[in-house]
């Protein structure tokens, strides 16, 4: 009897399976790709850029009969636009233009045909211009000024203007003037977020240039900083390599700016000084260029945390840098060491008419502001921008007072805060509806407890994020006091100074760029053991303050003295002797 093989059987089997499986998986295969290759082959669709503009035109002329088209633009993994056209008219005229901005953009076009077929086709493409602003700005007046410069008859924004604030409140960002746009490849949450993360702003702002850089070889680039960030400019334009192409402006940061420069170059020869730290920066510039990049790290002649100081010389040595200061003055300038005409060489020289040194420009915000106040559609969109309103102090029209503005520092840095302000209000009383303006960087609402105090002491807080140089523009006629501040500058007259605090007299008239010398008082801390005026203190438990007068104050005491704790204040002659209290 013949043995049956099951094992030869059962692998018969299995390769029959195989063999009629692989067969219908070919067959599948070549049916998708029949199906594939009639309904969605490439679509015969051309694109390019409209102009300069931030649009692509996407032509669509050589398909027809078409019953739908899609559109859909990215730059990178974010959806720029996407546009469904289905109207027969608007496909009728057989292209159509659609959102993009400057950048590497990838266009994806779905085309459908009234028989069912897809047509699709992805095509990358670059979008330049000749010409870019670019303004990642951090700090209060450097926007303030940068601002200013859009509104001027031939402002800034007469070429496309990218901007992203640090204090991202300082502006509406759904009202923004013609031709002026946030940074693309920042997120909307990213650019409106108050107090952003400024390495986050300056990295994608450079990426965002290195971008462009790349489309375009001959574009040109004018970039927009704050003299706190000297270090941007060889991230953004020197270790870009477009040094050639580009400018960069400076924005002075106010009194950051004399402070900087009178720190450094207050030595016996400031010339020399200066001349060597030329030479250290040519060399930096040149390490930059030749490793691509630049950093706070070892390994440049100077690092990024030594550069501050330096900006005044880069100003000087590039051809294409500026810096900008709003009140430029010799006073504020303290170099009192030097034996070498520094500031007159490299500065600013007043001794026949006022010139500056290589790179230096003042511009004047009052000056500014008063030639946008001739046109009110400018006057309109600025305060639009700004956020500004009318009704401000509404509180004090309304009651027929005066305006006090109290200008406070940073919320959570404010010395005897309470004290002075109590002060101010004894000194000025009912006459005057007094409100609080805080540090930009520092606004109320992220501070509970400062906005408590605020409503404890029955002050009206006022945005912060506003500078305080535009609040005088569009009011001039409000009093002010607070701690010392260069937007003190601004001051029309000497009636509308009013306190100077936390500053002995003395301090307050050395400091530069304040217009100190205009205010009526100035008040300082006072202590037991004060040689001169301890004996006047009565009570240990107590707080005391100094009010020193202005000499062209007509009033008939030479000195006060106020008792926070009682809120008491006494009015001394000459000779130290009480005259009322």
């Amino acid at each position: 009897m013949k043995l049956i093989n099951y094992n030869k059987i059962q692998n018969e089997k299995l390769i029959s399976q195989i063999i009629l499986i692989t067969i219908l998986l070919f067959i599948c295969f070549i049916t998708i790709f029949i199906f594939s290759a009639c309904k969605h082959t490439d679509a015969n669709v051309e694109i390019s850029q409209v102009n300069e503009e931030q649009k692509i035109l996407v032509d669509f002329s050589k398909e027809n009969d078409i019953k739908q088209v899609q559109i859909i633009v990215k730059h990178g993994n974010e959806e720029v636009s996407n546009t469904v056209i289905t109207d027969t008219d608007e496909l009728a005229k057989k292209s159509c233009e659609v959102y993009a901005y400057y950048g590497k953009q990838k266009v994806y076009v779905a085309i459908e045909k009234e028989n069912g077929d897809m047509f699709e086709k992805s095509i990358e493409i670059g979008l330049s211009a000749n010409e870019y602003n670019i303004a990642p700005l951090s700090g209060s007046l450097p926007v303030l000024l940068f601002t200013l410069s859009l509104f001027k008859d031939d402002g800034l924004n007469n070429k496309p203007t990218f901007v992203w604030l640090d204090r991202a409140g300082a502006w509406n960002w759904d009202k923004l003037p013609n031709n002026v746009y946030p940074i693309p490849t920042a997120t909307k949450s990213e650019y409106t977020t108050p107090n952003v993360n400024r390495d986050l702003m300056y990295s994608k702002t450079n990426a965002y240039i290195r971008e462009l850089a790349s489309i375009n070889e001959k574009s040109k680039f004018n970039l927009y900083l704050n003299d706190y960030d000297t270090d941007q400019f060889l991230h953004m334009i020197v270790a870009s390599g477009i040094l050639n192409r580009s400018t960069c402006t400076y924005f002075s940061d106010g009194a950051f700016s004399y402070s900087e420069i009178n720190n450094t170059f207050n030595v016996e020869n400031a010339t020399q000084k200066f001349q060597e730290m030329a030479e250290k920066y040519n060399k930096t510039k040149s390490q930059v260029i030749n490793k691509g990049y630049y950093s706070w790290d070892s390994g440049f002649e100077v690092n990024g945390n030594e550069l501050r100081p330096y900006l005044l010389v880069i100003a000087h040595e590039e051809e294409n840098v500026n810096y900008v200061f709003p009140r430029l003055r010799s006073e504020h300038i303290l170099i009192d060491k030097d034996t070498t005409n520094f500031v007159k060489n490299y500065i600013i020289d007043t001794t026949n008419s006022k010139t500056y040194g290589k790179g230096i420009e003042e511009r004047d915000i009052n000056g500014m502001l008063k030639l946008i106040q001739t046109n009110n559609e400018k006057v309109t969109e600025l305060k639009n921008l700004y956020k500004f309103n009318d009704d401000m102090f509404s509180e004090a029209y309304e009651n027929d007072k005066k305006v006090m503005m109290l200008l406070g520092t940073y919320a959570f840095s404010e010395p005897d805060f309470a004290d002075y302000t109590n002060l101010t209000k004894l000194l000025y009383g009912d006459d005057f509806v007094y409100y609080y303006k805080g540090h930009p960087n520092t606004p109320t609402d992220m501070y509970p407890e400062k906005a408590q105090e605020l409503n404890d002491l029955e002050l009206y807080d006022i945005e912060s994020t506003i500078n305080a140089e535009l609040i005088l523009f569009y009011f001039p006629n409000i009093y002010m006091s607070g701690y010392s501040s260069s937007t003190f500058n601004s001051l029309q007259n000497e009636e509308m100074a009013c306190v100077f605090w936390n500053s002995t007299k003395e301090n307050a008239l050395n400091i530069s760029g304040q217009n100190a010398e205009m205010f009526d008082y100035y008040v300082s801390k006072l202590s037991l053991d004060d040689e001169n005026y301890g004996s006047l203190l009565q009570q240990s438990d107590c707080k005391y303050y100094l009010i020193e007068i202005n000499d062209l104050l007509d009033v008939n005491y030479s000195f006060a003295i106020y008792n926070a704790t009682l809120n008491v204040l006494n009015y001394y002659d000459s000779n130290k002797q009480l005259i009322s209290n």
